[in-house]
């Protein structure tokens, strides 16, 4: 997919120096409630930022002829980020949390994120989507419930697929690169809310328990999904035992009908 920027009769890329990035959360990464999250979820998978574009909601045709017109651009239309996401990994798909597993849409190679950048940048207590390019993320996706509106407005192609992530910020969680992984001393790397000030990684554990909550419930087979389960419920972290239970939870009432 190519996006481009028109202004005049020049394309123009995406500036990363006069963006202003903002981290995807005002909390900490955690797995409380994730079976919730997980469940909420069209799919989790972990995927690298490749790409980032701006749409436009005028057409170049549309920019050149206000530019030929000297009218003001500044009130030129609305824009939007474009995340080229490829997926790494699906760790789970909504039908997982069936007993037993409906085939789900395949997501290709590439995925796409789109946020208005009209959009506050907090909603609640929690701050929207801004993704890095370059870095991995484990993404709690849904499909953007704006997609038609979304794609008319930007002339975006409807048959690609457009997500959000669930929760906004709290659904994109930036894993460490491979110097940052694990917990380091205070100081070493800045802290942030990906990181605890006593240099704790807050990343990898949420997605650790994401991989095995999602592998527990993997299985076509209702059984097997219990039985997998079942081990994961008998796990030291608490945290852990208290995503199994209410997943099975959320397994059984479906199961007896």
């Amino acid at each position: 997919m190519k996006l481009i920027i028109a202004f005049c009769c020049m394309t123009a890329t995406v500036s990363f120096g006069q963006i202003r990035f903002l981290e995807p959360s005002l909390g900490s990464p955690n797995a409380k409630d994730l079976t919730q999250r997980v469940a909420a979820s069209d799919y989790v998978i972990v995927g690298s930022v490749t790409k980032l574009d701006m749409a436009h909601s005028l057409t170049m045709e549309e920019r050149v002829r206000r530019v030929l017109e000297a009218k003001d651009l500044s009130q030129d239309g609305d824009h939007a980020y474009i995340w080229t996401i490829h997926v790494d990994s699906v760790l789970c798909r909504n039908s997982d949390f069936h007993p037993e597993n409906t085939p789900s849409r395949d997501l290709g190679k590439d995925i796409y994120l789109v946020r208005p950048m009209a959009e506050p940048e907090t909603v609640g207590s929690q701050r929207v989507e801004f993704l890095q390019q370059n870095r991995k993320y484990l993404l709690f996706l849904h499909v953007d419930p704006k997609k038609n509106e979304n794609s008319g407005k930007y002339h975006l192609d409807p048959a690609w697929g457009y997500y959000r992530a669930q929760g906004y910020g709290d659904g994109a969680i930036r894993l460490p690169l491979e110097a940052e992984k694990g917990d380091k001393p205070k100081g070493v790397l800045p802290e942030s809310v990906y990181r605890a000030a006593d240099g704790k990684d807050l990343s990898t554990p949420v997605l650790d328990a994401t991989t095995a909550l999602c592998a527990a419930v993997q299985p076509s087979d209702a059984f097997q999904k219990q039985v997998k389960l079942e081990l994961l419920k008998s796990s030291t972290d608490p945290v852990m035992r208290d995503n199994a239970e209410a997943a099975l939870k959320m397994l059984a009432p479906s199961a007896q009908r």
